[in-house]
């Protein structure tokens, strides 16, 4: 349930998109390549004028690879983009520039690495799609215009964890993600030269998530999910939430 975890934050990548996307599939690897405008494509004005303000493109690859009888995927993605963003290692500038002069402070481009890898490290012999493994991935990039610097994930997960429950899904994973350095140096510089203010004091934050999703008829599931969370901002405690979710088929 976590987005760390369930959809990997990654900073070149916004939640809608407005480009185009290719796909090839080789004998020994799977290519995709995205071209799309980097703004979040729910703002109206990304239809008007699309690539107004730059262009994002994706290229990545997967080989799919079998170890001992069990498949698994590694993948690697490369993304640059063309896009403006405000140069982070200036946040302490912007105390006293004028609004209308801080376009100066602009960093051009910036780019993105990722590595992946879904492994099974076992599956039940009747059924070779039922099973469990692992998955990792590790990212890094510029770290300024984006204020993310590097994330790693890691778990274990997959279906079938009771040979008696081979309908069930579970998992169990851990993520770190990295602030950009720039960002968090020029933020505790503000707050040194401002009121102390607890929210301009940021770093890495990191947390674990596990779940079990029970299948109870075809058309109902229920999982339990419980997360453990440091938060980036330093002013709050780590929090532990719990959660139940139902599902209904119809």
């Amino acid at each position: 349930m976590n987005t760390a975890l369930a959809a990997p934050i990654t900073g070149v990548t916004p939640p809608y998109l407005f480009g185009v996307i290719g796909k090839l599939k080789a004998e020994h690897a799977g290519f995709t390549l995205m071209v799309y405008d980097p703004r979040n494509a729910q703002d109206y004005d990304v239809i008007r004028h699309p690539f107004r303000d730059g262009t994002t493109t994706s290229l990545s690859v997967t080989f799919p690879v079998t170890i001992s009888g069990q498949k698994g995927f590694y993948g690697v993605r490369g993304v640059y983009s063309s896009k403006q963003g405000l140069d982070l290692a200036t946040i302490p500038a912007l105390i006293d520039l004028p609004e209308a002069a801080e376009s100066i402070l602009t960093k051009d481009g910036y780019w993105y690495l990722s590595t992946r890898v879904q492994q099974y490290l076992y599956h039940y012999p009747e059924s070779p799609d039922i099973g469990w493994g692992l998955f990792a991935e590790g990212a890094i990039s510029d770290g300024n215009p984006n204020p993310l610097k590097w994330h790693f994930i890691a778990g274990l997960g997959g279906q079938g964890l009771f040979p008696s429950r081979t309908q069930d899904h579970w998992g169990i994973g851990y993520f770190k993600y990295g602030l950009s350095d720039d960002l968090v140096r020029g933020l505790a510089k503000v707050g040194g030269s401002m009121p102390f203010d607890p929210t301009f004091f940021i770093e890495d934050e990191e947390g674990l998530e596990a779940f079990y999703n029970l299948f109870v008829t075809p058309w109902l599931r229920i999982t339990a999910d419980l997360q453990r969370v440091h938060p980036h901002e330093t002013s709050r405690d780590n929090a532990t939430v719990g959660a139940v979710r139902v599902q209904l088929r119809f």
